[in-house]
């Protein structure tokens, strides 16, 4: 079925800012449009919120540090914590906000890797964690043998974020999504329609969070067509 659907957003939607331009149409359920900040909003203000810019400062990095922190401490007995899922949760978390909230927690760029989405300052966030002693890294045995290791990140402190009443609410609950995950299962989670349609290095915008992976309709896909016939 995602076969189709590539297919139906019509050779990649001759563009993918064409994405972007379905989502502002009404009726093209294929997206998540149960986003609670949609409701009742009007097209300008739609507009807005497709216009984010994510970009690095000093802010937004503090801001990242501190949830990657808060992620860590929560899940301090999670030995199987690596850089892969800790960054599939950084991205659920930043992603979901958009969608439910209307504004990323942190606002940084998240870029296509081949293990998933990844946050593009996340190796330079982690080597300053790690020298100025706020993270711990190990090297732990993979696999029956024993062969191969894996990097496991834990919190010396405790993060000082800030937090809405709806923000900790919906990080809270991300994490206890990708808590039971092994680094592979979150990975795997993580291969949705708004990470395929991207090349390896590519910027994720945003924006993606609001395309669906469910399967659409006949009359979705039709209308699809007809929308790129006139670009």
């Amino acid at each position: 079925m995602h076969r189709k659907l590539g297919v139906t957003l019509v050779i990649r939607m001759r563009t993918r800012w064409l994405l972007i331009r379905l989502i502002s149409w009404n009726g093209w359920t294929a997206l998540n449009t149960s986003a609670p900040w949609q409701v009742g909003c009007r097209e300008n203000s739609v507009q807005q919120n497709l216009t984010y810019k994510a970009r690095e400062g000093s802010e937004r990095r503090h801001r990242f540090s501190e949830l990657v922190l808060y992620i860590l401490s929560e899940l301090r007995e999670d030995d199987r914590l690596g850089s892969t899922k800790l960054n599939k949760i950084l991205h659920r978390i930043d992603f979901e906000s958009f969608r439910q909230l209307g504004k990323p927690l942190t606002g940084v760029e998240y870029q296509k890797n081949p293990h998933g989405p990844c946050a593009k300052m996340f190796l330079p966030i982690m080597r300053e964690l790690e020298s100025s002693g706020d993270v711990r890294q190990s090297r732990k045995p993979v696999g029956v043998l024993g062969i191969w290791h894996q990097t496991v990140y834990q919190a010396v402190r405790q993060s000082t974020i800030e937090l809405s009443e709806e923000e900790k609410f919906l990080v809270d609950q991300v994490i206890e999504e990708f808590r039971p995950l092994t680094n592979k299962q979150a990975e795997d989670r993580s291969h949705g329609i708004a990470w395929r349609i991207y090349d390896q290095g590519e910027a994720i915008p945003y924006e993606a969070s609001l395309i669906s992976d469910k399967p659409i309709t006949d009359v979705q896909r039709e209308r699809a067509r007809r929308l790129a016939s006139r670009l």
